[in-house]
């Protein structure tokens, strides 16, 4: 929007967040995990796991906005 100001829409908890809160920029898009370890688990939208299982690598994950595969 300009003068260092944005939109967005939270994809998380937003506890804790208040107008104005400084942030920083990651340049990372949002990114799911990939491999065999995700096989028969739950995730939320933003890649978490979520079924009480634990955590799962996400050093292989794939950006939610890329080219489709051919």
């Amino acid at each position: 929007m300009g003068q260092d100001t944005i939109r967005a829409i939270a994809m998380d908890a937003t506890e804790g967040l208040t107008r104005g809160l400084e942030v920083i920029d990651t340049g990372n898009q949002i990114q799911m995990p990939t491999g065999e370890a995700i096989k028969g688990r739950l995730f939320n939208v933003v890649g978490k796991a979520i079924d009480g299982i634990g955590d799962v690598p996400t050093t292989n994950g794939y950006n939610i906005h890329r080219k489709p595969p051919r």
